[in-house]
């Protein structure tokens, strides 16, 4: 019965062909999507607070969280350039889907947070070049962490807003699953696998020193690349375990378990994730299929959840305990999530360009 629960044949969907995925909101994405900002948000709250970060099975949660978050992507956009393998279109999709709401992230954070909880004067703070250096770069995906004079008083002072790191390697993927798919590579069932693995032994090769220099940014950068590839994998051979599950259960467990002897956390964080990632998109729970039906909240759950903790951190939340502080903090990430999917997201959705004939199910929100 625990297998059964773990490969989703509580409540399995009824596709009408192997291989085809679960009609929208009918799974369990939206819950896991949640799930993985929540993760996200917890390992901040311990980091924040100068605590060691929570770990499950030696993976580390708020890591396990955004792997989720690229394994996921990577399964949604691939889905929506095979969809529609149009370069503008595809292109405006994803711009649409994350640009307005980080816009307005930035925005609520440089005019409203800046001059509130800084320790400028606001004429000195809006004439500073920091400010502007911060809108300019960051609404053109070159992420600035520092505005002038705010939160340097914190327990993890100066980084306005950590969480904005993964978005230009977001932008960098969908230009990646741009060039495979012009490039015919998404055409070709074994191309993918392949390029997937060749980036996996690079990436293998520059750590032992083999080739070239490691630095610990570019090493999150491709190691996260290598995840939401590894997620267009599991797009591309969805008829396989949809329809044979159990196999990669199993190889994703011994992957994991065989990664975390090894001592190589990367390759445990990302066998995790894809079977989580595979589980909720094959499965239809009740209760957790119903998690989107305030809308979809997981990205402005993660764009404004650090900016959030620093300004609680900066008003005293640092005494009022770790599991009351995240509490304040997750109820008010909610809300400032709910505010961006009503009053941004959603509505620049709406200007998503059409194609004549419109994928049937499963669109991407990613």
């Amino acid at each position: 019965m625990a297998l059964q629960r773990l490969v989703g044949r509580h409540r399995p969907w009824r596709p009408e062909a192997v291989g085809s995925p679960p009609p929208h909101r009918a799974n369990n994405l939206d819950a896991l999507r949640l799930a993985a900002a929540g993760m996200v948000l917890l390992s901040h709250q311990f980091a924040l607070t100068r605590l060691p970060h929570p770990t499950v099975g030696g993976i580390d949660v708020g890591t396990l969280g955004v792997s989720i978050f690229f394994v996921l992507s990577g399964m949604l956009v691939t889905r929506s350039w095979q969809s529609d393998p149009h370069l503008l279109r595809f292109a405006a999709r994803r711009l649409l889907r994350i640009w307005p709401a980080l816009a307005l992230c930035v925005l609520v954070t440089a005019l409203v947070v800046g001059p509130w909880l800084g320790t400028l004067a606001p004429a000195d703070y809006f004439a500073s070049d920091g400010l502007y250096a911060f809108v300019w770069n960051n609404l053109r995906f070159r992420v600035v962490y520092t505005l002038p004079g705010v939160f340097e008083s914190n327990p993890y002072p100066g980084t306005v807003n950590g969480s904005l790191w993964t978005i230009p390697i977001e932008v960098m993927c969908y230009a990646c699953i741009a060039l495979v798919g012009l490039l015919g590579v998404l055409a070709r069932g074994w191309m993918l696998p392949v390029l997937a693995a060749c980036l996996a032994c690079w990436l293998e090769l520059r750590a032992a020193g083999v080739v070239g220099q490691s630095t610990p940014g570019q090493n999150l950068k491709y190691g996260l690349l290598l995840v939401f590839l590894i997620g267009a994998c599991a797009q591309r051979s969805q008829a396989l375990w949809m329809a044979r599950p159990l196999p990669w259960v199993l190889a994703c467990v011994a992957v994991s378990a065989a990664a975390l002897a090894a001592d190589r956390v990367f390759w445990a964080t990302s066998a995790g994730a894809v079977l989580v990632v595979c589980w909720a998109y094959r499965s239809a729970t009740p209760w957790l299929r119903r998690a989107g039906r305030f809308g979809d909240l997981s990205y402005g759950l993660y764009i404004y959840g650090f900016l959030v903790q620093q300004s609680l951190l900066s008003l005293g939340m640092a005494t009022w305990g770790l599991a009351a502080g995240f509490a304040a903090a997750l109820v008010v990430s909610l809300a400032c999530a709910w505010v961006s999917w009503h009053a941004v997201e959603r509505p620049a959705l709406r200007y998503k360009p059409r194609t004549a004939a419109a994928p049937g199910s499963l669109r991407a929100n990613a």
